[in-house]
């Protein structure tokens, strides 16, 4: 829709992508959640795509259903994605173990390394069939939605208009 030819960068953590834009080293992310902590270094445009954040756990744990549940218990996250921060704050009992990627929280829990995994609800669903775990379920909500956003460098305003009003013609459908 811009006519503009992004370089994209591959093979990085979500935490490795986030130290990059403190550094300076992106012009853009283009999908982040808004959080507290990000807003020091990046602005963001309206949200384009919404999913939950959820609780996953194994079979054997049953199901969970809220995050109250999880005090005192080993919960995994995405190292630097929002549910990280929010949970840090919002639920300090319980034990997060960061971990590098999706797939490798899933793994930590399909080994019983972590009694649960909280993050997004598609991301996790898509990394359990890729890895075939299928002793892990669905166990909850956790009340976060992921808000994707494109977040630009604060340094960038003039960037930031440019893609939300690129985003602004695109139909909801599209999104």
């Amino acid at each position: 829709r811009l006519g503009v030819k992004f370089e994209i960068i591959k093979d990085k953590s979500w935490q490795e992508t986030l130290d990059m834009a403190k550094r300076g080293e992106l012009d853009m992310i283009a999908a982040a959640v808004k959080t507290a902590d990000r807003e020091r270094y990046l602005n963001f445009t309206s949200a384009y795509v919404s999913t939950p954040a959820v609780i996953i756990s194994n079979e054997s744990e049953g199901y969970i259903g809220t995050l109250y549940q999880l005090s005192g218990r080993r919960v995994a996250v995405e190292q630097g994605y929002f549910v990280q921060e929010m949970l840090a704050k919002d639920y300090p009992s319980i034990h997060l173990t960061p971990a590098v990627s999706v797939q490798h929280a899933v793994k930590l829990l399909a080994e019983g390394q972590v009694n649960a995994y909280v993050g997004d609800a598609a991301s996790a669903s898509y990394a359990i069939k890729q890895q075939g775990l299928l002793n892990l379920r669905f166990a909850g909500q956790t009340g976060y939605v992921s808000e994707s956003r494109m977040a630009v460098l604060k340094s960038h305003s003039e960037l930031l208009s440019i893609l939300e009003k690129a985003l602004s013609s695109i139909p909801q459908t599209e999104r």
